[in-house]
């Protein structure tokens, strides 16, 4: 069974530092299709945590 970790909602909202964020259903359309195609040359993952020091993260879960 894949594992499927939610990765944001529909709406808007603005950061502090980045600015204005808006994911819209064709935000997630687009990634997804950026996951299949591998835009980014590799297969993506999902990094499993990380230690408070900012050592690496403790494993990966391939993404779907």
């Amino acid at each position: 069974m894949p594992l499927k970790i939610p990765v944001g909602r529909i709406g808007e909202w603005k950061h502090p530092q980045y600015g204005r964020i808006k994911m819209s259903q064709q935000t997630f359309d687009d990634i997804k299709r950026n996951f299949k195609e591998k835009t980014i040359g590799r297969d993506p993952f999902i990094r499993i945590g990380h230690a408070k020091s900012d050592d690496p993260n403790f494993g990966n879960a391939k993404a779907e």
